[in-house]
């Protein structure tokens, strides 16, 4: 999962200790599905992660290319746009 949708979901699975560490409960973590992607998508992720891995070592902005991942994500988990908005604002 990405960073966005990773810390909006670690922040609805754990309690908070203070400040930026959080405490959660296995139970909670089981939870947790993995989708399970086709081996077309998981070539697509492929060529996004790549071009990012390319730019990074250029310096070049990952902006753009980070966001398709994101909408990938939103698709493949089924998030509402309730949701994506939440995750967004993290």
């Amino acid at each position: 999962m990405n960073c966005k949708t990773s810390e909006w979901l670690l922040g609805n699975i754990t309690g908070n200790l203070g400040g930026n560490a959080k405490i959660g409960q296995k139970s909670n973590f089981l939870k947790l599905s993995v989708a399970q992607l086709s081996k077309k998508e998981q070539a697509e992720f492929d060529v996004v992660v790549d071009k990012i891995l390319q730019a990074r070592k250029s310096h070049q902005d990952t902006t753009v290319l980070e966001y398709q991942i994101d909408k990938a994500i939103y698709k493949i988990y089924g998030f509402s746009e309730t949701e994506i908005n939440e995750i967004e604002s993290v």
